[in-house]
């Protein structure tokens, strides 16, 4: 039961990390994003 729960967190964590370097954001696409939303609410 131990290693289910562990190796679901690590999968988990393993997942999360690659989605941040497949993905990275910076102040740039931040503010891309922000601005692209505001566009589309008006």
């Amino acid at each position: 039961m131990k290693v289910a729960l562990v190796g679901f967190q690590c999968a988990g964590l393993l997942l999360a990390i690659a989605s941040m370097w497949l993905y990275p954001i910076n102040r740039q696409r931040a503010e891309e994003t922000q601005r692209r939303l505001r566009e589309s609410v008006h």
